[in-house]
């Protein structure tokens, strides 16, 4: 199965595309975002634009941690597919490819928690002005 789909690839001159991996990461990352939180996101924007404003905010100084799985999760992707990882003798590569998928599932999934905590504190501070920061 392997091979048909790396002599597919090369047929079309992808092989070593690895910008493709990134793309298709990327895409799957805002679909699974936009099903999940994508009406929530349109409802607190309607209502007021300062609330959504401030929950990106908040969102964008707590992610760093989800950007890293998802960072790994294309890395180690985009190694498989050139053919150039590093530890290839550990797993074989449909299992690297698995890792990148869980890491690629973990950032998005910390980067939905970061969104709705950022969300939640921004509701905090419309309802008590005198809170600050999330109660984690």
């Amino acid at each position: 199965m392997q091979k048909e789909i790396a002599n597919l690839l090369n047929q079309y001159g992808l092989s070593g595309n690895w910008a493709i991996v990134v793309i298709a990461a990327i895409i799957i990352a805002l679909v699974i975002r936009h099903f999940l939180i994508g009406s929530t996101l349109r409802s607190i924007k309607k209502l007021n634009k300062d609330m959504y404003k401030a929950a990106t905010k908040n969102y964008l100084r707590k992610s760093a941690l989800g950007w890293l799985f998802f960072a790994a999760g294309i890395a180690i992707a985009v190694l498989v597919w050139l053919g150039q990882l590093p530890f290839k003798g550990c797993l074989c590569d449909i299992c690297w490819l698995f890792v990148s998928l869980i890491a690629l599932l973990l950032g998005t999934y910390l980067h939905l928690c970061f969104y709705v905590n950022g969300i939640v504190d921004v509701l905090k501070q419309e309802e008590n002005p005198e809170v600050t920061g999330s109660a984690d």
